[in-house]
């Protein structure tokens, strides 16, 4: 999942709905709720 940061920047500073994201980065409602809950990749 190279676009972690592209997609919380999408949803969070740019407005983007999480529904939108969904479709324009074609991941799954629990894996976007993922990817915004962490601020950093997994180490």
């Amino acid at each position: 999942m190279e676009n972690k940061k592209e997609i919380r920047q999408q949803v969070l500073a740019h407005g983007l709905s999480q529904r939108a994201a969904c479709e324009k980065y074609q991941l799954g409602r629990q894996t976007l709720k993922k990817v915004l809950s962490c601020s950093e990749p997994p180490g």
